[in-house]
């Protein structure tokens, strides 16, 4: 079931992950995201809550991996593991006077809503609230590992 699970939810494409789908839209604490649908289907998880189900499953929220996704191609793309430049989406800041790691992103104004939901301004929130010993990480699979560490939780919009 678990491999059913992963292959039929994948990431969204596209920088700003705007796709129109079938779904209502969320009411406030409840998330009716397609792992959510299609996790109740699995038999034997129809009667347990989303979170009972993805414990049952050994999985994250789908929101959650969502966001370790985006750090983690965040990641690359500050590091240079991809071949599309810092430049085009983060401004990072050389400042060493500020506090927490040297790889801080800069925060761009932006007077359209629909720009904070960019990948690369809605993500810089989270990346700069991460530890040093995170982001400065010289693998990728060591960055990986260390994330998973993290709490996340007050970037969730649903419940924990």
């Amino acid at each position: 079931m678990y491999v059913i699970l992963h292959t039929r939810i994948r990431q969204l494409p596209g920088p700003g992950r705007v796709v129109t789908t079938g779904y209502p839209d969320p009411v406030p604490g409840e998330i009716p995201y397609p792992s959510h649908l299609y996790t109740k289907r699995l038999s034997g998880l129809r009667s347990l809550t989303y979170d009972e189900r993805c414990a049952r499953l050994v999985i994250n929220r789908l929101e959650l991996r969502r966001l370790h996704a985006d750090l983690t191609l965040c990641y690359k793309i500050i590091h240079g593991l991809v071949l599309s430049s810092c430049d085009r989406f983060f401004t990072i800041v050389y400042d060493h006077t500020t506090r927490g790691h040297s790889l801080k992103l800069f925060v761009p104004s932006s007077r359209v809503n629909c720009r904070q939901h960019f990948f690369a301004v809605r993500l810089i929130d989270v990346w700069n609230s991460l530890p040093e010993d995170v982001v400065a990480a010289q693998q990728l699979s060591s960055f990986v590992n260390r994330l998973k560490c993290v709490d996340l939780s007050k970037f969730l919009l649903g419940k924990p």
